[in-house]
């Protein structure tokens, strides 16, 4: 068993990203049988609505068919989420100079369908938290609107629900590499991790060193901005507070109860690749394990241009984990 109780073997399901309603969700959403998916989206914990939606998006063909809204009162925001995760899709992942004018103009006109089925979904169920999560990814990639963010935000706190993947929309919103600033997205990480949530918002500050990292060593144009923040990584007063970020996660999965698969999921990817960064090996080991095969796309993407898989293979050798 890992340190955080579940086995080192991988699981009897293999979806994508070891959602285990991706499999059943995909025969759903291309069976159009809308009545069934809105159920089966609607019985899950808000993280897990979200990251059924955004696996959903990411495999399905963009532009196809989609179930009548009318059929439950759930899939205005599942289409919308879709729509969302389509439109990140057709802008890619190349530089806002680097993206020919079709290509935003598909991405545009995507995330304008995206919004108005967000817009019946905030009227029609305003305390689905993953409405306003996906309100703000639609956002980031389409207009940078404070007012309309701020709108956003509000509706997701007024949600009432505990989502630790709406809150990564938010965090990510306001990152230096898209609207924000390294504050603004540190402020945020320390909101949503505040007292009383459970171990899953403790990445998210976790993801904000990781997005930190990355903007200061890849994307930060001040001259030796990179240098400095990886000289950083070596001073031990640095790697103590990361370190104290391992164990504040670990004190409060103790404390706090268990995590969702869609919380799982997020937390254990998110720290590993934080421990790797700066390779604290005891601390990166059990996260690691608790990943087993299913690793997620982001954050191991930073890495650069190596396989994930072959990546986490060189980290779980270092750690002395058997092979996958």
């Amino acid at each position: 068993m890992s340190l955080f109780g579940r086995s080192q073997a991988a699981p009897a399901y293999a979806p994508l990203e070891a959602n285990p309603h991706v499999d059943r969700g995909m025969a759903l959403l291309e069976a159009l049988s809308g009545e069934r998916l809105g159920r089966l989206y609607s019985v899950l914990a808000a993280p897990d609505r979200m990251h059924l939606v955004e696996l959903l998006g990411a495999r399905s063909r963009i532009g196809s068919p989609l179930p009548d809204a009318s059929e439950h009162p759930a899939l205005p925001a599942l289409i919308g989420g879709l729509r969302t995760i389509w439109a990140h899709r057709l802008r890619g992942g190349a530089a806002f100079e680097a993206t020919g004018s079709e290509q935003i103009g598909g991405m545009l006109g995507m995330a304008a369908a995206a919004r108005s089925a967000l817009e019946t979904a905030g009227r029609q169920t305003p305390n689905d938290s993953c409405v306003f999560g996906f309100g703000i990814r639609c956002l980031m990639i389409s207009a940078d609107d404070p007012d309309a963010f701020a709108e956003q935000c509000t509706s997701l706190e007024a949600s009432g629900e505990a989502n630790v993947s709406a809150d990564l929309a938010r965090l990510v919103y306001l990152s230096p590499k898209w609207h924000g600033s390294v504050r603004a997205m540190h402020n945020s990480a320390d909101r949503a991790a505040g007292t009383g949530r459970n171990a899953a918002s403790v990445a998210l500050k976790a993801r904000a060193w990781i997005e930190e990292w990355l903007f200061e060593t890849s994307m930060n144009e001040a001259p030796g901005a990179g240098q400095q923040f990886r000289d950083k990584l070596h001073r031990m007063d640095f790697r103590k507070v990361f370190a104290q970020l391992g164990d504040a996660f670990n004190a409060r999965y103790t404390s706090a109860g268990g995590l969702t698969s869609a919380e799982a999921h997020f937390a254990h990817n998110t720290l590993a690749v934080l421990f790797a960064i700066f390779f604290d090996k005891d601390r990166l080991r059990p996260h690691l394990a608790a990943i087993g095969p299913f690793s997620s796309d982001v954050p191991w993407a930073y890495f650069g241009n190596q396989e994930t898989a072959f990546e986490i293979a060189k980290l779980r050798r270092a750690c002395g984990l058997p092979a996958l």
